[in-house]
């Protein structure tokens, strides 16, 4: 999936989420919210409490943006930049993947809200997704064109799948039995 993305489309998705969480802070916690680099990863927290740099919303977009554009790989003596996606053994691919997926999740279950369908957008409150992974019990997962890749299934039959690595048995009772 990482390689898959449009880049402009990732900074896009991900600024929104980072941006809706943002207003989150300010509308149930009455407080801004500011980003700051604590050792190799960023933490949220209130403004107030913050010590040392803390970096606003355009600030994480060109950070956001230098990350996602400037990756480059060489190959036979020859640098090439990735023009397309993220890479892979990226540090900071797995967050801006996550953030990228609830994005496309969230539009996606918003439209199913709007409408009509509440029971299938609540069908996937028991879904499980580890990065690009998805996990579903109750539900179908979003059209492949949700999240702009194509899926590749690894289920054995109905009752038994592989989930990153760890087969699921689904029991008697609806138990999931992990193996």
């Amino acid at each position: 999936m990482y390689t898959k993305i449009p880049q402009q489309r990732i900074v896009e998705y991900v600024m929104l989420a980072v941006s809706e969480a943002f207003e989150y802070a300010k509308a149930e916690r009455g407080h801004d919210l500011k980003a700051r680099r604590s050792k190799q990863q960023f933490e949220f927290s209130n403004a107030d409490a913050m010590d040392g740099t803390a970096y606003n919303l355009e600030e994480i977009r060109e950070l956001v943006e230098f990350i996602v554009g400037n990756t480059f790989v060489t190959n036979g003596g020859q640098c090439y930049q990735q023009v397309t996606g993220i890479p892979m053994g990226g540090n900071a691919s797995p967050d801006l993947a996550n953030l990228y997926c609830y994005w496309c999740e969230k539009l996606y279950i918003d439209s199913l809200i709007t409408e009509g369908r509440h029971e299938e957008a609540r069908a996937h409150a028991d879904s499980v997704r580890f990065i690009d992974d998805f996990l579903t019990w109750s539900a179908r997962p979003p059209p492949e064109a949700i999240y702009g890749m194509e899926y590749s299934e690894t289920s054995k039959d109905v009752d038994d799948v592989v989930f990153l690595g760890m087969r699921v048995r689904v029991e008697r009772g609806n138990k999931a039995n992990f193996i």
